[in-house]
């Protein structure tokens, strides 16, 4: 899908492109993740390969535009996904959706929209690759769609695997797809190509790539972000010298680790302190995550406190938050708030894997809006690529 085309689809959903480029890297491995899953079985590949002789899907490729411009057509292709999401995805369809609505930004319609949308064209393109290599047969289904395990991993963002229920997605190893069976032609090739194009249209600068005079796109207006002042409430505490960390107790019984200053702690004098009303303008900077340089990928040092922040919203249903990401102002404006974007979305997807409820969670990237350091240094520098929270309601 080109730009023009990603635009087209952001319109029939009622949201944006960029919105929409998000979500498709969310939706299309989802999609390609429960059509693996449904071949795995023979019933569902039975299944599947009666929807592709009876849909006639594969049609729909030939002129995306016109398919994608509004009116009958569209409302064809939203009929013919409506049809053919339970059989992909079951009673996973909610999760999938709710994962797609973080990762991009997007409402709960909207992402659905999406997912439907996306669902006849995965299974049009699928047919295509049958067809062109032998025809259409339950076990051609499932040698495809097995041979594509380790491209549907690789392009998988993360908490894919519990939304769809697929331990497997989860548990793929290095190994495993390096000894993936390597198959010749095209059609063997259509996932690595599909998720090498979305990569490509969605790959944004790096922070501290070169300055591109062009002009930025409007962003967002947010509110000031605030310096955050040591939490005055009490917290409870257990010492713990063996890790230099403090254990937390929580509402629900359960305890974090964390350090004695730290995001976490902050956090629940915050979420504990009755005097202290939700505002827009008190964040606090999740410290405990590591960005990969010019990408919205979090590195596994990220795994303690994005586990500790679930934990929190567990214990307390009550709880909203609000994850801002930043850049600092090196690069093209337009793609650091993009990049911001992308980092905002990342980390409400991971927190969603972790079984943080979807719906009390919101992303939105800042771009090198509010530093907290000076851009003429490298430690500011890194300093203002962050990841900050700020509760919404408690």
């Amino acid at each position: 899908m080109s730009g023009p085309l990603i635009s087209q689809l952001g319109t029939a959903i009622g949201g944006n492109a960029d919105q929409t480029a998000r979500g498709l890297a969310g939706a299309v491995p989802a999609i390609l993740g429960g059509l693996l899953n449904k071949a795995s079985l023979p019933s569902g590949a039975d299944e599947l390969i009666g929807a592709m002789a009876e849909g006639n899907h594969d049609g729909l490729l030939g002129n995306l535009g016109a398919v994608l411009g509004g009116g009958d057509a569209t409302q064809a292709l939203a009929k013919a996904g409506a049809g053919l999401l339970p059989m992909i995805l079951g009673d996973r369809n909610s999760a999938v959706t709710d994962l797609v609505g973080a990762l991009s930004g997007m409402n709960r319609s909207s992402s659905s929209s999406l997912i439907g949308m996306l669902a006849p064209l995965a299974v049009g393109f699928l047919t295509r690759q049958l067809r062109a290599s032998g025809g259409l047969s339950p076990a051609a289904s499932t040698d495809l769609l097995q041979s594509q395990q380790s491209s549907i991993v690789t392009a998988a963002p993360p908490g894919l695997a519990s939304a769809l229920g697929m331990p497997t997605l989860a548990s793929a190893s290095a190994a495993a797809v390096a000894a993936a069976p390597k198959r010749g032609g095209s059609g063997a090739k259509w996932a690595i190509g599909l998720a090498l194009a979305l990569a490509a249209f969605l790959t944004l600068r790096s922070c501290q790539g070169p300055r591109n005079a062009a002009p930025a796109e409007p962003a967002p207006t947010p509110a000031v972000n605030a310096p955050v002042e040591a939490p005055a409430a009490p917290v409870a505490e257990v010492a713990a010298p063996d890790d230099g960390l403090t254990a937390f107790d929580l509402a629900d019984g359960t305890t974090v680790r964390a350090a004695a200053d730290g995001l976490e702690s902050q956090l629940l004098a915050f979420i504990r302190d009755a005097a202290k009303p939700v505002d827009k303008t008190t964040w606090f900077t999740m410290s405990g995550l590591e960005l990969v340089t010019g990408s919205a990928e979090l590195s596994e040092k990220s795994n303690a406190q994005l586990d500790a922040v679930a934990a929190i919203l567990k214990a307390y249903p009550a709880v909203a938050l609000k994850i801002g990401g930043y850049t600092d102002n090196v690069g093209n404006p337009a793609s650091n708030l993009k990049l911001s974007a992308a980092r905002a979305g990342s980390t409400v997807a991971a927190l969603v894997a972790r079984g943080a409820d979807a719906a009390r969670l919101e992303g939105e990237g800042f771009g090198d809006q509010f530093p907290v350091a000076d851009n003429a240094t490298a430690e500011g520098r890194q300093r203002n690529c962050r990841i900050d929270v700020r509760v919404t309601a408690k």
